[in-house]
Formats: structure tokens, sequence, C-alpha cells
């Protein structure tokens, strides 16, 4: 969409039959389309984005019964008062890091650790980076034992996660552009592999 703006700027200077009135009118107008361009795209994308989240949500959900579900909150209570003490006390058996991994063929293990070590972890002053580290290696372990579609909405997840504030900071840098007539010859891209797409640069 830049570069097809570029050009059309490109073509309004160029073009000799128009005043300098009639070019400033006709740059009005390419920067018009652009930003309309820009919401649709932008709308397309969040509207995308939702419906991903949903499917999600729907892949990722676990269904209980009553009776199922008090079973499962009684053996949850269960596994955290065995795993606390280990983390616990001026010498404690585990750190939290370990524990994830001593407990990672087990399901329901990991399940009750996500639900209680971030706070645990916060009340004992364990850093921000630390939480987020034993966090990441539990859902890792998490979704391996998760089925073939669990593994798929995770792994769609941890995208959506990683691309979505790049696409919009490329967004916004392309609002930037077309405020301001300013060209980028760089855009955040989506995935982290390639931490930017070039844009072909053409002077205005």
């Amino acid at each position: 969409m830049l570069q097809t703006r570029r050009v059309m700027l490109a073509q309004v200077d160029a073009d000799r039959r128009l005043s300098e009135e009639g070019k400033q009118e006709q740059r009005a107008t390419v920067k018009e389309r652009a930003i309309a361009e820009l919401d649709q795209a932008e709308g397309f994308a969040g509207d995308a984005k939702g419906v991903m989240e949903r499917a999600i949500a729907e892949a990722l959900k676990v269904d209980r019964t009553p009776e199922e579900q008090l079973a499962y909150e009684t053996r949850a209570t269960r596994l955290w008062a065995r795993f606390r003490p280990l983390l616990e006390g001026p010498h404690p058996a585990l750190d939290p890091l370990e524990l994830v991994q001593r407990e990672s063929d087990n399901l329901d293990s990991l399940q009750v650790l996500k639900e209680e070590l971030p706070d645990f972890m916060a009340a004992h002053g364990q850093s921000d980076q630390l939480r987020a580290t034993v966090l990441k290696v539990l859902e890792e372990a998490e979704t391996a034992l998760l089925p073939p579609e669990g593994q798929l909405a995770r792994k769609l997840q941890a995208e959506i996660a990683d691309g979505w504030p790049r696409l919009m900071m490329a967004v916004n840098y392309a609002r930037a552009e077309v405020a301001g007539d300013t060209p980028w010859t760089v855009l955040p891209s989506w995935g982290s592999k390639h931490e930017v797409v070039e844009v072909p640069t053409l002077a205005l």
C-alpha cells in the first residue's frame, strides 16, 4: 500500500499538466485514500484476530461436569498442599523451575502450578524475569501434553502474542508516513524470525 501511494504521488508530481494547486488536491486525494485503506486493513486484521482468539479459546476450553470440576478442585488443592512445602523455608527442597521440570509429564500438576506459582513467587519476592522464565517453561511442558488441536491452538496463541504488536507498530509507521510524507525504508514484520520488511523507497 505504501509503495502504491508513493508511485501515485510521484506521478502527481511529474504531471506537468497540473498546477501546484491541482497537485495539492491530488496529493490530498491520495492521502485520504491511503488513510481509508489503512483503516480498512486494520479493521480486517482486528476482526481476523478476534475470530482466531475465539477459536483458540474454544480449542483450549476444558469441559467438566459439576462433579468433575469438584473432583479437579479437590485434587488441585491436594497437589498444591504437597508442592508448597517443597518451595518454602530457608532452604527449599526445590526452586519453582526445578519443580516444574520434575512435574513436566503430569498435566494436572502443571495446571495447578500455573495457577499457583505466579502469586506464590511474587509473594516471596522473586523477580518478574524469573517468573516469566518459569511460566514459559511451564507452558511449553503443558503444551506438549495437550492433544494436537490444543497444541495448534497454543502455537497460534503464541504467534498472535508476538505478531500483533509488530503489526500494529507497522500500521502506526504507515500512518505516520501518510500524515507526514516521510517514507520508511523498513517496517516491523509479523514474525520475530524476520525483524523487519523492506519497503522500496521512491523519491516523493
